[in-house]
């Protein structure tokens, strides 16, 4: 998580099929394909770290291909990479604070131990939308003869797709991830080569912990 513009960034990089990146066309019949990562709360919280590349998708994401959202494609893979706000998502209600769990000093470390950390666990919600089509087996190929039509002029017989469903399949997953944040770190002071490191607590994240939610 390097500093952005003098804020914490969290990078997220999911790897998605380039399906997702296409419309299809089943039966001259076009289905837009899409996916949508989203982390806030959708009856109430701000979607601005969310991602769709699917327009009818805007009601759990207005944001849509965001610029902090990027996709690179490798033939049948894509990765798409969130570069967002931490503390937009932390404090601020970009991610869904029931869906947020802290865990201080894990494993009994102390709370000035170079050791010690927080662990912070989150969840991307995942939906992806895709078409699909499926025929029965028992289908035949247009020829089978329905009331033994004996004079085979088709007026009674099934065409070529029946028995055949052809929909769009949503999908839709939580995605746990863990963040671990040390609490204490080692700087070396530059004057001289000599001087033992010096300790320095992390304060910089003492605006993380889980007391924020507490109100």
């Amino acid at each position: 998580m390097p500093p952005h513009g003098g804020e914490t960034q969290l990078t997220l990089a999911f790897n998605v099929p380039s399906r997702y990146f296409y419309s299809q066309t089943i039966d001259s019949v076009n289905y837009e394909s899409g996916v949508a990562v989203t982390f806030h709360d959708r009856s109430s919280g701000d979607d601005g770290a969310c991602y769709t590349n699917r327009a009818s998708a805007s009601a759990v994401c207005s944001q849509g291909e965001s610029a902090s959202w990027t996709v690179t494609e490798t033939v049948c893979d894509s990765v798409l990479t969130g570069a967002l706000d931490f503390n937009a998502l932390f404090r601020e209600g970009q991610a869904d604070h029931d869906l947020i769990i802290v865990e201080e000093d894990p494993e009994g470390a102390e709370a000035y131990d170079p050791d010690s950390s927080w662990e912070i666990y989150m969840i991307a919600q995942v939906e992806t939308f895709a078409a699909y089509t499926v025929q029965s087996d028992m289908a035949g190929q247009g020829d089978i003869d329905f009331n033994n039509n004996a004079n085979l002029d088709q007026s009674d017989q099934f065409d070529a797709d029946h028995l055949s469903i052809t929909r769009e399949l949503p999908s839709f997953q939580y995605l746990p991830f863990r963040i671990s944040i040390p609490k204490m770190i080692e700087i070396e002071d530059p004057s001289t080569e000599l001087a033992d490191p010096c300790m320095y607590n992390r304060k910089v994240f003492d605006r993380y912990q889980w007391g924020v939610f507490t109100a």
